[in-house]
């Protein structure tokens, strides 16, 4: 199974209400060569989906610096710390505070990975970055106040992982 789409379930799992929790799709997905993917995606949709969602929820025509990233890669780790710190400047409430900051975080761990090193020097950091994705859903299924989205997006990104682009 996937470390990274069990560390993401895991956490999603631990959030939801118990009518929701038996509604979660199981983990899959296999081979360690795939984890890289898998926690890129994983990051890429956390970023540019729902903490967009969560950054623009009751402000209509606002751009958020989030969706103004290009599909997140070890390279862009720079741009997305610089894209969170922009949305902590405009003053957000303390859920879209907390959002930005796990933004950080991952872009931080991006930095950090070596795509020409081995992938077994990075499991740690990318199990890490699959906590931070769905911490950042469940943050934004608290701004949107909607469990059903968060379920959904959970279930969509689960079925997501078993094949990463």
């Amino acid at each position: 199974m996937s470390e990274v789409a069990d560390h993401f379930r895991r956490r999603v799992h631990a959030s939801l209400g118990a009518e929701y929790q038996e509604c979660l799709v199981a983990a899959a997905g296999t081979g360690p060569a795939s984890e890289l993917p898998r926690a890129l995606l994983l990051s890429d949709r956390a970023v540019r989906v729902w903490a967009t969602r969560a950054a623009v929820h009751e402000q209509s025509g606002r751009l958020s610096a989030y969706e103004r990233l290009a599909p997140l890669t070890p390279e862009l780790g720079r741009a997305v710390k610089e894209a969170a710190i922009a949305e902590q400047k405009t003053g957000l409430d303390a859920e879209r505070d907390l959002i930005a900051e796990m933004v950080w975080g991952i872009g931080e761990r991006l930095v950090g990975i070596d795509t020409e090193a081995s992938l077994a020097s990075s499991p740690h950091s990318l199990n890490h970055m699959a906590v931070e994705a769905a911490e950042i859903l469940v943050s934004a299924g608290r701004v949107l106040a909607d469990p059903g989205w968060l379920l959904g997006e959970a279930n969509k990104m689960l079925r997501d992982l078993v094949r990463p682009q």
